[in-house]
């Protein structure tokens, strides 16, 4: 079941034995791990009947312990098993019978990175049990904006303004809502957030300057580039994962343009596919990111991105500056292959 079905539906859901929620959004995960257990312990206080254990260490016996032991003060139990993937791969056989044969006291909700779908294991596990948390189609993420916008904050959003903001911020959920908490914040009272809300308070900050660093790498104004990287990243770490939802969404821009035509789409069409504003200007600069980028590195920049995320994560003994710095300073070199002339 994918995450956005679950929650949208949760008066339809009813309870299994046991859950794997997965996949690489973050924010969903916490959003569909809160729904679901507030709804299995349906008002009972989390205190005596949650449990939270981490995969790392931990042994099947103790957690078939933890789901069979009942409180005093409760009569329901909920463990909720986090970063449980290598817990899963070390216990599989027993998990296999576990599911055969469930604890009828505690129900087990496994949060986990992945889980294919070929796996004995997955197949034993229904699919109202299996929430997939993935980043969502940008049409879907616009959608959800003006969603959320409406039932977590009461503010209205429009389709435009609400594509504003994502192109502003990117697909990711997590730094969506923190931008919305800003807003509704900004506006007070009113009840409409404006096009004008979005560019006065997300457009000036340090992401919307992503924009104009992949502007001047187009133009091969690699010294003014540098510069502006530079003052972007003496913003605090944890903001890096921000700056990477700006990135993440310009090369995924500039991808979709150059496999377009590649495949023959006529330029423009190609343009309007990707969602690139109609401004002579704006297209100019991305059809000079794209020349300057080149072919080769173009097709492998959608794989250095999650490679960027994990290290920024906690993935790379590098520090996350420098690891900014090498993505952008290799960017920065001019193409050493060729790329289709119709660009």
């Amino acid at each position: 079941m994918d995450a956005m079905t679950f929650l949208e539906n949760t008066s339809k859901h009813s309870a299994q034995k046991w859950y794997v929620v997965f996949g690489d959004e973050d924010f969903l995960k916490r959003r569909v791990i809160q729904t679901l257990t507030e709804l299995l312990l349906d008002g009972v206080d989390p205190e005596y009947s949650l449990s939270r254990l981490s995969g790392e260490g931990l042994t099947f016996p103790d957690l078939r312990n933890e789901l069979d032991s009942v409180s005093f003060f409760s009569s329901k139990r909920v463990v909720l098993l986090q970063e449980a993937d290598s817990f899963v791969s070390n216990n599989r056989p027993l998990l296999e019978k576990y599911m055969a044969q469930p604890s009828e006291i505690g129900i087990l909700i496994l949060e986990m990175k992945s889980f294919p779908a070929t796996t004995k294991l997955a197949k034993l596990t229904p699919d109202a049990a299996q929430i997939a948390c993935k980043t969502p189609s940008e049409s879907a993420v616009a959608l959800w904006i003006s969603r959320w916008a409406e039932t977590q904050y009461g503010k209205s959003i429009s389709r435009p303004t609400a594509n504003r903001l994502l192109e502003l911020i990117g697909p990711n959920l997590g730094l969506i809502d923190s931008e919305l908490s800003k807003l509704n914040q900004f506006i007070g009272t009113r009840k409409t957030i404006a096009i004008e809300d979005v560019e006065e308070l997300v457009a000036q900050t340090r992401t919307n300057t992503i924009f104009r660093v992949f502007e001047l790498i187009g133009e091969g104004k690699s010294a003014q580039a540098l510069g502006m990287l530079q003052e972007i990243l003496n913003a605090p770490p944890e903001e890096y994962m921000k700056l990477l939802g700006g990135i993440s969404y310009q090369v995924r821009k500039l991808v979709k343009v150059f496999r377009l035509v590649q495949r023959k789409v006529a330029w423009e069409e190609a343009m309007d596919q990707a969602g690139i504003p109609k401004f002579p200007m704006i297209r100019d600069g991305v059809r000079k990111q794209i020349r300057h980028i080149g072919a080769k590195r173009l097709n492998k920049l959608l794989e250095q991105i999650p490679q960027l995320d994990r290290g920024l994560k906690g993935g790379s003994e590098l520090p996350p500056r420098l690891q900014m710095e090498r993505f952008f300073v290799e960017l920065m070199l001019p193409a050493q292959s060729n790329t289709p002339q119709n660009f």
